[in-house]
């Protein structure tokens, strides 16, 4: 049981970073993709900010550290 336990932490930590990476990439295509289309048409209005929640209890609530007696 407590491996069954174990396994499923493991799993669903595994799946939590798999997102977080997935969300990142998007983001830094969304980014780049922003910024040449700024070049592209020579804007010189201000740059957006660009914002990455990191940690923020939000966007990642952490899992339970599993019960092993």
């Amino acid at each position: 049981m407590a491996m069954q336990q174990n396994d499923t932490y493991v799993e669903l930590r595994r799946s939590i970073q798999q997102e977080k990476e997935r969300r990142i990439r998007e983001h830094q295509a969304q980014v780049a993709a922003r910024r040449r289309l700024r070049m592209a048409m020579a804007d010189t209005s201000p740059e957006g900010l660009n914002l990455l929640a990191q940690g923020d209890s939000w966007f990642d609530y952490p899992l339970p550290t599993p019960f092993t007696p």
